[in-house]
């Protein structure tokens, strides 16, 4: 338990220090919903941005919500090194001046998701993924 919450807040201070400090606490997106196969039936998620990371990948995903056809993104950190890994989305409503980061949700297997968020057609709503692996730095894609 020390040496999750020791990786915790190096994860935490990497992401400050290495893409930027989030404007809002992470619990703002407990409400949003997670990742499921009842989520999305009929949809099939589609790759929006994309960064390398520790040989594998983080993803910013998009498909549409089953119970209201709502349009959604979330960051998905999957293959690469074995270890420890995590993911985060950024989302910011003013270009990416400021975010609100929701995560970092982690595993040791093979693949992490973070929760879903809408998505909307006003410009200065931006969504990113970013990811951790144990022994690397932090990665983000590009605002989408």
């Amino acid at each position: 338990m020390k040496r999750t919450l020791a990786v915790l807040a190096t994860t935490t201070l990497l992401s400050g220090l290495l893409v930027g400090t989030a404007s809002a606490e992470p619990r703002e997106c407990r409400s949003w919903d997670l990742v499921g196969a009842a989520t999305f039936t009929g949809s099939v998620p589609r790759t929006t941005v994309a960064a390398p990371v520790g040989g594998g990948s983080i993803k910013l995903e998009g498909g549409r919500r089953n119970r209201d056809g709502a349009s959604v993104v979330w960051a998905h950190h999957f293959g690469g090194r074995a270890g420890h890994k995590s993911v985060w989305m950024d989302v910011s409503f003013n270009r990416g001046a400021s975010w609100i980061q929701c995560g970092p949700f982690e595993t040791w297997g093979d693949s992490v998701d973070s929760r879903i968020h809408v998505t909307s057609p006003d410009p200065a709503w931006k969504m990113r993924a970013c990811g951790w692996y144990e022994g690397g730095s932090s990665v983000c894609s590009r605002w989408y």
